[in-house]
């Protein structure tokens, strides 16, 4: 028997730079509108590193038809009709994309070092491979490691420090 597989929406923002905190606000908002309507906030996240006018939005729900229930709550909501008010009257965000996806059941929310089966095939964490989590522990958004995250480690060997 297949497990029900949640639907995530990804909303990607554009918004203005020098509006952050107005954006931070309006995502705020919506952490207390969208469990209220239905929806299932994953989170919302802000630039940080890299680009500066990049913002997304991640809400679950069980199905494209709870989707348009919660949207349909959304409309009739005072709340979240002072806030998409709001983001028009400081227009703030610039460019609003929407992407519908779901995830790979067997990789949602594996527990630490566990084992895993994909068809014949069996991936489990080896004793003799050093873990390479630091190395991607904090990234560049283009994926490339941050040059100060890692205490002059680069690409495995040393770099001089500078004093």
């Amino acid at each position: 028997m297949r497990a029900s597989l949640t639907i995530s929406c990804f909303i990607r923002y554009e918004i203005d730079p020098f509006q952050k905190d107005a954006f931070t606000t309006y995502a705020e908002n919506w952490g207390r509108i969208i469990p209220r309507c239905g929806g299932n906030l994953v989170g919302y996240f802000l630039p940080h590193e890299g680009t500066n006018y990049e913002a997304w939005g991640i809400i679950s729900i069980d199905s494209l038809t709870a989707y348009e229930t919660y949207r349909a709550r959304l409309r009739v909501d005072p709340e979240s009709a002072r806030n998409f008010a709001w983001a028009q009257d400081k227009r703030f965000i610039l460019r609003e994309e929407r992407t519908f996806t779901h995830g790979a059941a067997a990789t949602l929310n594996p527990p630490p070092n566990s084992r895993f089966e994909f068809g014949n095939n069996r991936i489990a964490p080896s004793a003799h491979a050093p873990s390479r989590a630091p190395l991607f522990a904090h990234c560049c958004a283009d994926g490339r490691p941050h040059p100060r995250a890692h205490a002059g480690r680069t690409a495995g060997r040393r770099v001089p420090q500078r004093g």
